[in-house]
């Protein structure tokens, strides 16, 4: 057997059914390299990446392998690689062992994305310690990149409004085709900016403070979009936007609620739609929604950090507007930090339809509202919410909610209520009741028969307002399948609570295996068209 000192290890890297690429050798101590980083094309599918030893082992090697995130990210709706960890082996006598990952095309002009692959855990040949190589998938979108600081002046630390500098950037992004506008890291008064479609706002590091007393529809940054085609896709990712809300006058009457921190917005009078990414991106202060989306837009929200806004970390208003949202971490101290899905106002040709997934996303201090209709989709998965309100309005729409926690209220004209739910299914979540109202007061003892679940056949029109779009043909299905039910802290012992409760008929609500807390009943006495299942 040779000892560590006598191997080393040469790493090359080709495509799957292609002809392998030269190789190339490193320096290190257990691993021989000289030219790091390794690059790879994204969109080149799966990529065998070839560890070589220099000499063939006297006797079998392993090391144990993980593909670890730098700049790159596997979790967004299209991440940037795709790969396993696991162990990969040399045989006797044979120099190569082989470990795969899959690089997919996202049509985002990004940077150049790092990776690591780390291996560890040698076993044969005396072999031991670790090994970090550094991967970078070069990016085949985009046409330039702009250096705002360099080319256009915009630096760290000014005093005044550098808008006209960002926006200059921006617009040349846009003049170069599919410019991605690099922001150096540091802090910025930044009051509103506009992306051409197409392009890209990486800020990794910096922060945009809205200057004090901004106009009342001034948008942190803006993208929109007209015309017959989808645009192609924009992106902003890694800067954090301040709203300063105390520094804005004031807004808790809503006098500041078009101030979004980000705004996308397709054109209802055609058919393209806006396909954005909004990544990694930290929305704080606002007096308006952090990220505010329109009708005909297809989003991608991944890993946003929210706080402190005074409406919803993302509001949805309009149809024909795709959403999907991964690991979104919000919180408020005054104001909910929310989401609000609506497919009010229509979209192209009249449409109301709306496609949302939510995943792996915590609100520790935002309520949850949906209005669905025109045979819209939503699915949240791994979702949570620790304050009311939550209110779910599904008409015409399939509705999945799974593994999940959802807290209520008191029900009101506008909140705590499942309204009219034509194909809504809650599978293994927590429900919890809490003895508050929307505004998060105490409700008078006399209002105090609770139920966590309130179902409404005929919601009560409000006329503040639009009218209620027309709900589907029954039957309609509202399902509890193994959930658990449960009294909040600040329900008094002696009050009734029902798992769920419905006043008239319309439809059927089936709980299925329930798992009812202490001093939970499963169905309200008056409960029509309600059953258990065991």
């Amino acid at each position: 057997m040779r000892s560590s000192s006598a191997l080393a290890v040469a790493l090359v890297a080709g495509i799957s059914a292609c002809a392998p690429i030269e190789d190339q050798v490193f320096g290190r101590q257990l691993l021989a390299h000289e030219d790091e980083p390794i690059t790879l094309l994204e969109g080149s599918g799966t990529v065998e990446i070839t560890i070589r030893l220099r000499e063939p082992p006297a006797a079998p090697v392993s090391a144990r392998y993980h593909f670890g995130e730098v700049l790159a990210q596997t979790t967004c709706r299209s991440p940037d690689f795709v790969a396993a960890d696991g162990r990969t082996a040399w045989e006797a006598g044979n120099a190569e062992a082989l470990v795969s990952l899959l690089l997919n095309d996202d049509d985002l002009p990004e940077l150049d994305e790092a990776l690591t692959l780390t291996l560890d855990d040698f076993q044969g040949a005396g072999l031991s310690g670790s090994e970090a190589l550094e991967l970078v998938i070069l990016d085949d979108d985009r046409s330039a990149i702009v250096d705002a600081r360099t080319e256009f002046g915009l630096v760290p630390g000014g005093p005044s409004d550098q808008a006209a500098a960002l926006q200059a950037a921006l617009d040349r992004a846009g003049d170069l085709g599919r410019g991605v506008v690099v922001v150096a890291p540091g802090d910025y008064e930044i009051s509103a900016a506009t992306l051409p479609a197409g392009t890209a706002l990486t800020g990794r590091g910096a922060r945009f403070h809205r200057p004090g007393a901004a106009p009342a529809d001034t948008v942190g940054v803006a993208i929109a979009h007209s015309g017959a085609v989808d645009s192609r896709g924009s992106l902003v990712e890694g800067v954090t936007l301040d709203g300063r809300r105390e520094l804005q006058g004031p807004y808790d009457g809503d006098e500041l609620a078009d101030a979004h921190l980000v705004a996308l917005r397709g054109d209802p009078e055609f058919a393209g739609r806006l396909r954005v990414a909004v990544e990694n991106v930290g929305l704080e202060a606002s007096t308006a929604s952090g990220v505010f989306i329109g009708p005909g837009v297809d989003a991608t929200l991944c890993r946003l950090r929210a706080a402190d806004l005074w409406r919803d970390v993302v509001t949805l208003r309009g149809g024909g507007t795709r959403v999907d949202a991964r690991e979104i971490d919000a919180s408020a101290t005054f104001g909910t930090t929310g989401l609000w899905f609506d497919g009010q106002p229509a979209g192209f040709d009249g449409t109301n339809r709306i496609d949302v997934t939510v995943e792996d996303t915590q609100l520790a201090s935002g309520d949850l509202e949906i209005e669905a209709y025109d045979q819209s989709t939503i699915v949240l998965q791994r979702f949570s919410m620790t304050r009311g309100p939550f209110r779910l309005q599904a008409p015409d729409a399939t509705v999945q909610i799974t593994e999940s926690v959802l807290q209520t209220g008191l029900p009101s004209l506008l909140h705590n209520f499942i309204g009219l739910p034509h194909d809504v299914t809650i599978t293994r979540t927590t429900l919890v009741t809490s003895e508050t109202n929307a505004l998060g007061i105490e409700a008078e003892p006399a209002d105090r028969q609770l139920a966590i679940a309130s179902v409404r056949w005929a919601p009560e029109e409000d006329p503040d307002l639009p009218p209620r779009l027309p709900a589907a043909m029954g039957p309609h299905r509202l399902t509890f399948d193994q959930c658990t039910f449960l009294r909040g802290a600040d329900v008094d012992a002696a009050d009734t609570v029902a798992a769920v409760e419905t006043s008239g008929t319309g439809g059927t609500v089936i709980v299925r295996a329930p798992v009812l807390g202490s001093g939970v009943d499963a169905l309200a006495p008056s409960c029509d068209g309600c059953s258990v299942e065991p």
